[in-house]
């Protein structure tokens, strides 16, 4: 299959993003995480997929020790693939 970040304009969406951005397919696997949700988080794409996002509420969610982020979930479907996206942006100053 295909990964997401072969596309030359996926790849600059995900290197220039400020938000953390993890895409996961039909299964709930892991399709694409940007650097900024390494940076975020503190996982690399190995680490993201063993955490069972896709299973958390959206809104404010601590993921370590007082590091909190605001996880955004919305759900499209393109090439006859349902894909299902999250954003993060770090809230642990608030």
């Amino acid at each position: 299959m295909r990964r997401l970040t072969d596309d030359p304009f996926a790849q600059r969406l995900f290197a220039e993003a400020q938000e953390g951005i993890a895409i996961f397919d039909e299964a709930g696997d892991v399709v694409a995480w940007n650097a900024a949700a390494r940076a975020i988080t503190g996982w690399d794409e190995a680490a993201a997929a063993k955490q069972d996002l896709l299973s958390r509420g959206a809104g404010m969610l601590e993921v370590r020790d007082g590091k909190w982020v605001d996880l955004r979930r919305s759900v499209i479907a393109t090439g006859g693939r349902e894909l299902r996206i999250l954003l993060f942006a770090d809230a642990s100053a608030q």
